[in-house]
């Protein structure tokens, strides 16, 4: 993707946190149930067969076993999807205010979130001062104190005062955070909700872009981006 192409749409938005709970409970329904009915219903079908050995013989201990495995084994699959979306509600609380921004291309979308923390300034970094650093001046003086009248040069310096005297040095940058990057091939889907889109990143990830963000003639663009990109992995609102 060229970065200075012009996006086809563009826009900055917040995800609501009831938006994402519909969205993340959605995605749960879509792709990890199936999934665990199946499993369901294969460990029932083995449980089945113990449950009708251990009615057979009671002292079948070793059918018994599994039999409670399969029953712990088919609770685990229902239970964990409650767990991780109870977990990641909870952690979401303080992720509601920030701010996202998308752009749409031809075959691709880019993703960044703008409220980015801020780095501290090259004062506040001089004020820190660990435990570490105080044990250590403590056991190590300065053998020699750089005065006006007694400069000190060190081994490295050969002898040469700072071409610019007075001036601080800059405080290191970091690197600036790139977008993320989706390229529009045969691992992504996108689904519409009433809502939302949801951009599912096969067996990765998924993203919430939702629709209250953009007017009805951007939306138009987008369902014509998704189609003409990916055909039959986009699913389009039933009307």
């Amino acid at each position: 993707m060229n970065p200075e192409r012009e996006p086809m749409v563009e826009r900055s938005y917040h995800i609501r946190l009831e938006l994402f709970k519909k969205a993340f409970i959605a995605f749960q329904k879509r792709f990890v149930y199936p999934r665990n009915w199946l499993l369901t219903a294969v460990l029932g079908a083995v449980a089945l067969v113990y449950l009708d050995s251990v009615t057979q013989n009671p002292s079948n201990y070793l059918a018994m076993a599994l039999l409670v495995v399969c029953a712990a084994m088919i609770a685990i699959l229902w239970f964990n999807p409650r767990k991780i979306r109870k977990n990641l509600f909870d952690s979401l609380q303080e992720l509601e205010n920030d701010t996202y921004h998308v752009c749409f291309y031809e075959n691709s979308m880019t993703i960044s979130t703008e409220d980015m923390p801020s780095l501290p300034t090259a004062k506040e970094q001089k004020a820190v001062s660990t435990l570490a650093d105080d044990i250590y001046a403590a056991e190590n003086p300065k053998e020699e104190e750089a005065t006006a009248e007694n400069p000190v040069e060190s081994e490295e310096s050969n002898g040469f005062r700072p071409l610019f005297e007075g001036e601080e040095t800059a405080a290191p940058q970091s690197d600036k955070i790139e977008p993320t990057v989706i390229q529009f091939h045969k691992n992504v889907k996108v689904i519409e909700y009433s809502e939302y889109f949801m951009v599912y990143l096969v067996k990765q990830m998924f993203y919430v872009v939702p629709k209250e963000a953009f007017n009805e003639d951007e939306l138009i663009r987008l369902r014509c981006i998704f189609t003409d990109s990916l055909g039959e992995r986009f699913h389009p609102m039933k009307q």
